[in-house]
């Protein structure tokens, strides 16, 4: 009797139970871990800060732009100027769309000293048009300002 309960004993944990044992504790393994499994979230960029006092002047036939680089972290290091222009013959249309397209890219250059830095950007136009300029600051791991303030300059 006590040889038949030996018997049933080591019965009761066959091979078959041990590889669903050892398949169970496998997929608690795989399926356990620490918090809430989300998708990934990149990571937070600052904005630079936007040119807020771009203006213009017309000389002749050449435009001139001048703005100051604003205190910024990140700093920028190089500046996009879009321009948008319309026939003066067409008329004024105030809730037209600018179409802008991009004028020109360059480095931001700063001074050393207390002197804020200023920026300049020329270009020839020809007449009978009125352009319009707007600037975009890029900071050196290429996060993008804002929009500054649009210069506006008829060229009759």
């Amino acid at each position: 009797m006590n040889q038949e309960r030996g018997q049933v004993m080591k019965n009761r944990f066959g091979k078959q139970d041990t590889i669903l044992i050892l398949a169970a504790l496998l997929v608690a393994l795989l399926f356990s871990g620490c918090g809430r499994k989300t998708l990934p979230v990149s990571p937070v960029q600052i904005e630079p800060a936007a040119v807020t006092d771009l203006s213009g002047k017309l000389t002749m036939t050449t435009i001139d732009l001048i703005w100051s680089i604003p205190e910024s972290d990140p700093p920028l290091s190089r500046f996009v100027v879009y321009k948008a222009s319309r026939a003066i013959a067409e008329g004024e249309c105030t809730n037209c769309p600018l179409a802008f397209v991009k004028a020109a890219e360059i480095p931001a250059i700063h001074s050393k000293g207390d002197a804020a830095d200023r920026m300049t950007f020329s270009e020839m136009v020809k007449t009978g048009f009125v352009y319009t300029y707007k600037v975009i600051g890029i900071a050196e791991k290429g996060v993008v300002s804002g929009d500054s303030n649009l210069a506006e300059i008829r060229c009759e």
